[in-house]
């Protein structure tokens, strides 16, 4: 039986997942720390996603259930934060799962250091072809801003963490710290980025987040219903940050120190839905991103300063002439997809500045997962890993076959005759491809 007041709130919302849902069931009851509730929230499912959850509150008393009317994401996981009697909560999405020792680990450590929140790193995986499972470990720190894990940091001492991944579901949250602060979960309808504005109200509200380096979430990245994979979304993460403006405006003083990185967050957003939307909506999000620009230029508290430089020669090229942004990088992208055809394993020759680029045209995609490794020609002058990615000598590396290799370099000469020797069939040049 539960103890009355359970350590951890385990929030779990679900619509239309019955080919998933049994595998997160399965992760959650099986907690290693057994004295945690598991609300789940099933959001008017159409499919057999409700009947899973009443069978599993049928046997484990752990487990409640609230069926409703569908209203959303964010309403979901308000009613079942509204439910929680723990100390503390978290949020499962019901496509993925967690490891057993996830719960016992971060209630250790959020206890452990009077935490209001702790953040632990990911994994991401999805099914091949072939059938087998490919599992890769993610840092919320991608793309190597300063580490802060290990320790209490918060966005005053440390404001480089707004630029960490704006991941919910890998916390746990001290439920005192979340009804104190009035933070919920924005109630639009259906399931597109809600989590954006709860992140944002968390990390600017939180006094003490640790970030744990290790990983026991496991987010999938083959359910075609997510909305990742929705291009007909263009500006529900503008919206969400909209609502955080709003947010910010009623915490007065305090609340406008923030706005710098709420409008931040509306341009890197919206520039990342004009990568991942489909071509006929692409113009119209290069417009209206050139019109938020102009309009947080004159806004108080916007800051230039804190867009990477790497992505300022794009945001500027939109600022010029949106329509013709557009149509590059919808020509640019097809490109991409069309080199890459069927393949389902990449690796990319090279780690400069041009496996960078490569890489993160990739990443926009989620194409990223396909990444095998980094080779080079000069292990010694070379990192071990980027992004995570090994990065593999040339003469140690036998993948050969139906295996696509990119070439990344700017002098590539003699390159694809190495390669052709080691059996690489399918091999295609970045210039060619951008």
């Amino acid at each position: 039986m539960v103890d009355i007041m359970p350590k951890v709130s385990v929030i779990v919302p679900v619509y239309n997942v019955e080919k998933y849902l049994r595998e997160c069931m399965d992760s959650i009851v099986g907690q290693t720390l057994e004295d945690i509730e598991i609300i789940c929230i099933d959001d008017g499912s159409t499919d057999g996603s409700g009947r899973i959850l009443d069978e599993y509150a049928s046997r484990d008393d752990r487990v409640h259930v609230v069926h409703k009317k569908n209203e959303g994401y964010g309403k979901a996981i308000n009613v079942g934060m509204e439910l929680a009697k723990a100390p503390y909560a978290a949020i499962v999405e019901s496509d993925d799962f967690i490891s057993p020792g996830m719960y016992e680990r971060l209630y250790e450590v959020i206890e452990e250091n009077g935490s209001d929140i702790v953040k632990s790193d990911y994994h991401i995986f999805y099914t091949a072809k072939d059938g087998h499972r490919i599992v890769r470990y993610y840092s919320l720190n991608e793309f190597d801003f300063p580490d802060v894990y290990g320790r209490n940091v918060n966005v005053d001492s440390e404001p480089c963490i707004m630029r960490y991944m704006n991941y919910t579901w890998t916390s746990l949250y001290r439920v005192g710290f979340l009804r104190e602060n009035g933070i919920v979960h924005n109630e639009t309808p259906g399931a597109a980025y809600q989590d954006n504005g709860f992140w944002f109200q968390t990390m600017v509200c939180a006094e003490k987040i640790f970030f744990l380096p290790e990983a026991f979430y496991h987010y999938r990245f083959d359910n075609p219903a997510a909305s990742f994979f929705n291009k007909r979304l263009p500006f529900a993460e503008l919206g969400e940050y909209e609502f955080v403006e709003k947010k910010l405006e009623r915490m007065g003083d305090r609340g406008r120190s923030y706005y710098k990185y709420c409008y931040y967050m509306m341009i890197v957003t919206t520039l990342f839905a004009f990568h991942r939307v489909s071509d006929e909506l692409r113009e119209q999000v290069a417009v209206r991103l050139r019109k938020v620009m102009l309009e947080l230029f004159e806004k108080p508290g916007f800051d230039l300063g804190l867009i990477d430089d790497g992505l300022k020669p794009q945001l500027f090229d939109i600022l010029a002439n949106p329509e013709f942004a557009a149509k590059r990088e919808s020509e640019k992208l097809n490109r991409l997809l069309s080199g890459i055809g069927d393949h389902d394993r990449i690796i990319i020759y090279g780690a400069g500045n041009y496996a960078r680029a490569l890489y993160a045209m990739l990443h926009r995609e989620r194409l990223e997962l396909l990444v095998d490794c980094f080779v080079v020609s000069d292990p010694e002058n070379n990192p071990d890993t980027l992004f995570d990615i090994p990065v593999r000598s040339i003469d140690d590396i036998n993948f050969g076959g139906s295996v696509l290799c990119i070439i990344a370099v700017k002098n590539n000469a003699g390159i694809e005759e190495k390669l052709r020797a080691k059996s690489f069939r399918d091999i295609v040049f970045y210039p060619d491809l951008i």
